[in-house]
């Protein structure tokens, strides 16, 4: 834990290092909660990314300590599959709608 507060700080300042190493911490553990929710590869790799590009981006506007830890990834992962099955929803009413 406390390395991860390290690393947070190092990646806040602009270490790409950092917070790669923050990433592959933590990647499988997404991949595999991301799978749980979609059951498909496709899908659980685009919320991958996605999660880490939210946790990216809150890094460079936040001052506060990001929290890698699963309650916070989670939360990433289960906000990331809603949107991506609102998406899907409303790219299936445009398709039936054609």
């Amino acid at each position: 834990m406390q390395e991860d507060i390290q690393l947070i700080k190092q990646a806040q300042k602009g270490d790409q290092l950092a917070f790669e190493q923050l990433v592959y911490r933590y990647d499988r553990q997404v991949l595999n909660i991301a799978m749980s929710f979609r059951n498909n590869e496709d899908d659980a790799q685009d919320i991958y990314q996605e999660v880490f590009l939210r946790v990216f981006r809150g890094l460079k506007i936040s001052n506060s300590k990001v929290n890698f830890q699963p309650g916070f990834l989670e939360l990433q992962l289960m906000y990331v599959s809603h949107i991506k099955h609102k998406r899907n929803e409303t790219d299936i009413n445009h398709s039936t709608n054609r």
